[in-house]
């Protein structure tokens, strides 16, 4: 049965391929958004980020990408980027959104991710440190609070009702 799903999606691929061996998108945009999360995560690096994404997932014949293409890929990454760091730093208070489930680190203490599964939850207090900010959060499925940085929100499910989001901005 594996063997049989593996051979038809072998087949599928190279029925989508093109002919000859010019470099062509099989997903444009899921590649920018992957390369500028991991932008995110390490500083906004591109060439580092570009590197961690596996580019043959995304468009044929990836070693004859023309330098125009690269180019491009950088710009759209970089304003998707400017993107997600405003999705991030805009969450506020009441707002459900998704956070890797942190739990305790026996060993160094601290706090690490329990598998790659995000979890909703609801933000309880937002701080500004600096040029940063500090969120604290309740995850619903357990109840238990975690406290993090910008980074530790991967998205906003809903936001909260925008009424009381001006009156907690106005106080």
């Amino acid at each position: 049965m594996i063997q049989e799903t593996f051979a038809s999606s072998q087949e599928d691929d190279e029925l989508d391929q093109p002919k000859g061996n010019k470099f062509s998108w099989r997903d444009r945009v899921g590649c920018v958004e992957a390369i500028a999360l991991i932008c995110d995560d390490n500083g906004g690096k591109f060439d580092q980020a570009i590197r961690g994404v596996r580019l043959a997932v995304y468009a044929y014949n990836v070693k004859r990408m023309p330098v125009k293409q690269r180019n491009q890929l950088r710009r759209d990454t970089m304003k998707r980027l400017k993107d997600i760091r405003h999705m991030r730093e805009s969450a506020r208070i009441g707002d459900v959104v998704r956070v890797p489930k942190l739990i305790d680190n026996p060993l160094i203490g601290g706090y690490k991710k329990e598998g790659r599964k995000l979890v909703d939850a609801i933000i309880l207090d937002r701080t500004q440190i600096s040029s940063a900010y500090r969120y604290r959060v309740k995850r619903l499925d357990d109840n238990q609070i975690q406290i993090g940085n910008g980074h530790m929100i991967k998205a906003i499910v809903s936001r909260a009702n925008e009424s009381e989001g001006v009156e907690h901005e106005n106080h």
